[in-house]
């Protein structure tokens, strides 16, 4: 699902000579590696691409990259920050990469080239001259691809070697819990479904438009009065004190999970009741309205380890590589300092200008 960037987060084109443009200035360097003004360009495509992909309410617009994010930061200065911070921390990686002694196998080098080699095929019939004029849009050309995909590489060897199994910073199982309970809320959710009905044909099935999306309806007038009355009892019992399970059992219209919903701040969820439920302390509760319906919601006590339990698992499908992610980004956060950055340089480029980059 796609999600908002609120709920959570033409330069002139620089033609590259078939050669290899080997007069681009650094922007960066740590250690013995470097990234040049090309591949930074090539990186703010990219990720402008990913980020057109992802947010729905981005758009590639004046209005948009003026739009303010957070108090005092524009769209455009808040993600231009974002890639900038990624680019660094691929040169962090690929230059830790080599300085602890690691190498590419021949297969990981070959797997660049054949994938390179297989873009060439399909995106310009075969042939370099034309790859290397669309590479050119993004100011780099297959040499520079080549050198980008190999720092992405590493930046992924790296991560297996520090926290894979039998890392030098493999997570314990300590490590986990502490990441679990203090990322994650548990919460028990009563939902009434008064935006909405799902439409079913003459069989009683549900129906589905061209894109496999389930079709909806607006309530009547009787629907509406209702779920209405539904919502007025929860509010009254929850008023007199009923016990929320008592009230979940008897009105929720999501009775799915018996142990509770487990929500982190990127669970893939109605976002206004992950906001509400992260910011609730144990054993409050609250009312969210949500454009899927009406929601109270109670945060509950964490179980110990619960992304042990089977009964939970759909809300920890990543959750081991999610901590692992988590702690090599603190891990990282603390070498970003001493990469060096043509400050001057960077402010020549903006994510605002890339051409977005969708597929290479």
């Amino acid at each position: 699902m796609k999600t908002k960037i609120l709920a959570l987060l033409l330069c002139a084109v620089m033609l590259c000579t078939l050669s290899g443009c080997a007069s681009s200035p650094v922007v960066m360097e740590y250690g013995d590696e470097e990234v040049t003004v090309n591949m930074y360009r090539y990186w703010l495509s990219t990720y402008k691409g990913s980020f057109m992909n992802v947010y729905t309410d981005m758009r590639d617009t004046d209005a948009f990259w003026d739009s303010e994010l957070f108090e005092g930061t524009t769209a455009e200065e808040y993600l231009t920050g974002a890639v900038i911070d990624n680019v660094k921390r691929t040169l962090v990686c690929a230059s830790l990469f080599d300085s602890r002694g690691l190498k590419m196998s021949e297969s990981d080098l070959k797997n660049i080239d054949d994938y390179i080699e297989t873009l060439i095929t399909e995106r310009a019939d075969g042939s370099r001259k034309s790859f290397n004029q669309m590479l050119s849009v993004y100011g780099i050309n297959i040499d520079m691809l080549r050198k980008i995909y190999t720092m992405e590489d590493k930046t992924s060897l790296l991560f297996e070697n520090l926290y894979g199994k039998d890392g030098e910073l493999a997570l314990t199982e300590e490590a986990y819990e502490k990441y679990c309970q203090e990322n994650y809320v548990r919460i028990r959710h009563i939902y009434v479904n008064d935006a909405y009905v799902y439409e079913t044909d003459e069989k009683g099935y549900y129906k589905y438009d061209s894109s496999g999306r389930l079709q909806t309806r607006d309530l009547t007038a009787d629907e509406k009065a209702e779920k209405a009355k539904k919502i007025a009892d929860i509010e009254a019992a929850l008023a007199k004190g009923e016990k929320f399970d008592d009230v979940y059992k008897k009105y929720s219209e999501d009775l799915y999970y018996e142990n509770g919903y487990y929500i982190c701040a990127t669970t893939n969820f109605v976002s206004d009741v992950v906001v509400a439920a992260m910011n609730l302390e144990v054993g409050k509760s609250a009312r969210v309205d949500s454009d899927y319906g009406t929601h109270f919601i109670l945060r509950m006590e964490m179980d110990e380890k619960p992304y042990k339990d089977t009964e939970n698992a759909d809300f920890f499908e990543n959750f081991e590589t999610d901590a692992k992610n988590a702690a090599f980004y603190d891990y990282l956060e603390e070498l970003l300092p001493a990469v060096t950055i043509d400050e001057e340089a960077l402010k020549e480029y903006s994510i605002r200008d890339a051409v977005p980059n969708y597929s290479i």
